[in-house]
């Protein structure tokens, strides 16, 4: 899910105004959720992908740190989680303590969820998620033996909620099955619906494709699902920003990328931010949510389980 990308630069206290996600589709009034002082819980969001650039200025302050490898001794499974080192996470593709990004796909999706808000660069839909950065692929494509074994490491160290930027185009067991662990331990999965402008109804993408896993569609700043995307009206729930989307990349630049591998995260962070301002949810109440508050269009007609984009500010405020 990586397909459609420019890269373009801008000066740190210009990016924020380049995010259209914050001035269309109802998004001028996402800014007024983050109140710091309405924050219950941390949440963790696992982003299993290429990685993480975790040293990324507005980032930096937002991964997830165990606490026990870094304040243990180098070279010493000091947690016995069965991972040496694993201080911000953990690469499966080289069996390395360190998530570094150098594609630059896995740094801007999470800077889709959770860059900081501090007047400078760009702002995550929820700046106070902590970022679990597990590293599953080094190239475009990767085994998927790699991210299984992310899938179960992000719910045995606390991720609530995980994001899937990518697809599997055949049916796996194993992959099915870690999916249903997380599931049982009230682990919220996330999944990008995939770009082969494809009706899932009659083709087989996954993690997209399971009933468990919240599916995500990819629109423009029109409202309209990109030709690119994928679709569903038994596999998609929802459709959400993920066309020339702006976000972090390596090396503390910023960027656009487009495809539903950025709406993944776009529905992520709202769901995480939800779960920052209030307790009692499980992946019930928020698919409810999701479907209840987010706003219909002739766009999704016949093409999405709901029928419907997220509205960040509606799915926060309930109504």
């Amino acid at each position: 899910m990586k397909k459609i990308f420019i890269l373009c630069l801008f000066l740190l206290s210009n990016a924020f105004a380049k995010q259209w996600v914050y001035s269309k589709l109802n998004g001028k009034k996402i800014p007024q959720l983050w109140n710091g002082d309405d924050i219950l819980n941390t949440i963790i969001v696992a982003v299993i992908d290429t990685g993480v650039d975790y040293t990324h200025p507005d980032l930096s302050s937002n991964i997830w740190l165990n606490e026990v490898e870094a304040n243990g001794i180098a070279g010493v499974d000091d947690d016995g989680n069965g991972y040496v080192d694993d201080i911000r996470g953990y690469d499966f593709a080289t069996s390395s303590p360190d998530p570094m990004d150098s594609l630059g796909h896995g740094t801007h999706v999470a800077g889709i969820i959770a860059a900081k808000r501090d007047g400078q660069g760009i702002t995550g839909l929820n700046p106070y998620a902590k970022i679990m950065a597990l590293k599953s692929f080094t190239e475009k494509s990767g085994d998927i033996a790699h991210s299984i074994e992310a899938i179960y490491y992000a719910v045995d160290n606390g991720a609530h909620i995980i994001n899937c930027s990518w697809i599997e185009r055949k049916k796996s067991y194993e992959l099915e099955k870690a999916v249903e662990y997380a599931i049982s331990k009230g682990v919220i999965i996330v999944a990008g619906a995939g770009n082969s402008g494809q009706n899932l109804n009659r083709k087989h993408r996954y993690l997209a494709e399971f009933d468990d896993v919240i599916s995500v569609a990819n629109i423009n700043s029109g409202g309209a699902i990109v030709s690119r995307s994928n679709f569903g009206s038994r596999k998609i729930d929802i459709a959400a920003p993920g066309n020339y989307i702006l976000s972090t990349i390596p090396r503390g630049g910023y960027g656009h990328k487009s495809g539903t591998s950025m709406s993944s995260p776009f529905v992520a962070g709202a769901i995480s931010l939800l779960l920052s301002l209030e307790n009692g949810h499980d992946l019930n109440s928020i698919k409810e949510r999701l479907y209840r508050t987010g706003k219909k269009s002739r766009h999704y007609r016949k093409k999405l389980i709901s029928e419907k984009r997220i509205d960040v500010y509606e799915f926060i405020k309930g109504k």
